[in-house]
Formats: C-alpha cells, sequence, structure tokens
C-alpha cells in the first residue's frame, strides 16, 4: 500500500503572489495578480515553459477583453507584456532572502501593483470619437 503524497496550501503557494489558479475567473477584466497566478498554474501544475504559458494566458485574457469589446494589442505584442511581470516578479524573488529596506519598498510596490488592470487594449481603443458621436454630444449640450 503506498501513501499518496498530499499538497497543502502551503506547498502550493507562491512568494507574494498567492494560490495559482486553474482559470482566470469573473465579470472584469484580468489584474496582473490574475494573470501571474494563472501563469504558475501552468507552468508548476501542467509543466509549461513560461513562453508557452504567456501565451495560453493571453488567449484567455483576449477573451474578456473581447467580451468587453475592447480593441486588444495583437497577441505577439501581449506574450512579452506577461513575460516582463513574471521576470520583474523573478528579480524580486531573487532578493527576497535580504530585507533591507529598498527590498522591502519593491516588494511593498509590486503587491500594490498586482491589484491593477492587465492592460492590452490597443493605444486607440478609446481614441478620438467619430463624426457621429461628436453631433450626438453637440445636439445634448
Amino acid at each position: 500500500m503506498s501513501i499518496a503524497t498530499v499538497a497543502t496550501r502551503k506547498d502550493t503557494e507562491v512568494w507574494i503572489i498567492g494560490q495559482p489558479i486553474d482559470a482566470i475567473r469573473g465579470r472584469k477584466l484580468p489584474s496582473k495578480g490574475d494573470v501571474l497566478r494563472r501563469l504558475f498554474y501552468l507552468i508548476r501544475t501542467e509543466k509549461a515553459t513560461v513562453n508557452d504559458a504567456s501565451d495560453i494566458v493571453i488567449r484567455e485574457v483576449m477573451s474578456f477583453w473581447e467580451m468587453a469589446r475592447i480593441p486588444t494589442i495583437a497577441i505577439y505584442n501581449a506574450v512579452p507584456q506577461v513575460e516582463r511581470v513574471y521576470d520583474k516578479w523573478r528579480a524580486l524573488q531573487k532578493g527576497s532572502s535580504r530585507r533591507s529596506k529598498p527590498q522591502v519598498e519593491k516588494e511593498h510596490i509590486f503587491k500594490d501593483e498586482m491589484n491593477d488592470l492587465f492592460d492590452i487594449a490597443h493605444a486607440n481603443a478609446l481614441g478620438p470619437p467619430t463624426l457621429a458621436e461628436d453631433r450626438v454630444s453637440v445636439s445634448s449640450t
């Protein structure tokens, strides 16, 4: 009879990020924290590479932006955004044993950024109003 290993929440928790998630859920656009938690699930549980996991996560995030009908940047431009957030986390993690004031401040700033929107909107997503929109706004005033 073999004893199955049981993973506890402490074993699966990612430093600063929290618990990995198997899917991005909800009715709002994903945050940076949601993206990283999903990325770590794919890396640690599904054994995907960072590049492959980033591609999967971006495709999932794009579906939320499509539901909101907000134009987004191309996938090949969005994948490096995920990788940059991961690299920033990785750089912080390397210095996690140092408890210097600058390191603690960087960690605090990073934690605060985890609640920010993971923005992949096209530069002109909310661009200048069209002629028809101008007429409506002028006639209503």
